[in-house]
């Protein structure tokens, strides 16, 4: 293989969770390579935000708003904290009304 030792612990560990309850090996918080962390909320983010056979899409403010609900069970909390801001309040793609 030509992937470089990160790349390669990024994409086997993306499923990991915080809290132990990921696959394939289980780990949890800072046993996670970071950059499988950083990965694993860009592909939960990516879920939330496509639609899918059994669940609509959510609005990038909803999907940012449920990774937040989850940091601290599911993901990195320093992390999530960075996505959101970097995306700020209103991610594009936001629908905002004015009144």
């Amino acid at each position: 293989h030509d992937l470089a030792p990160r790349a390669l612990e990024m994409v086997a560990g993306h499923h990991e969770r915080a809290d132990g309850n990921g696959y394939p090996l289980g780990l949890r918080g800072s046993e996670v390579p970071v950059f499988a962390r950083i990965a694993g909320i860009a592909d939960a983010w990516d879920a939330m935000t496509l639609h899918r056979r059994y669940a609509p899409a959510l609005s990038p403010h909803a999907a940012l708003r449920e990774l937040q609900r989850l940091a601290e069970a599911k993901f990195d909390v320093a992390l999530v904290a960075e996505l959101a801001a970097e995306l700020g309040d209103y991610p594009v793609g936001t629908a905002v009304e004015l009144a």
